[in-house]
């Protein structure tokens, strides 16, 4: 998913890219995803964002609880540690 996203990404030059998926995943590829993520950030710029739909829907709804002025702009995902 990652790969077709980085093609996507060289054709359309967006800032940011966002890959939900309804399974989880896995641990060994999760080195080899991080670094597709990294590469792209660097070659084009742009932000990868992979992460679960539940997990998705949990971290939204938890930061629409919190006040606007603690919000974090950037960071890891809580629910896959993975960069947004």
């Amino acid at each position: 998913m990652v790969a077709i996203a980085q093609e996507k990404i060289r054709r359309f030059s967006p800032e940011r890219y966002l890959i939900l998926s309804s399974l989880e995943v896995k641990k060994e590829d999760e080195v080899d995803i991080n670094r597709m993520i990294d590469e792209t950030l660097n070659s084009y710029q742009c932000q990868i964002i992979v992460n679960g739909v539940l997990p998705t829907i949990k971290y939204y709804l938890q930061q629409n609880s919190i006040k606007p002025a603690t919000r974090r702009v950037a960071g890891r995902s809580p629910a896959t540690g993975f960069i947004f």
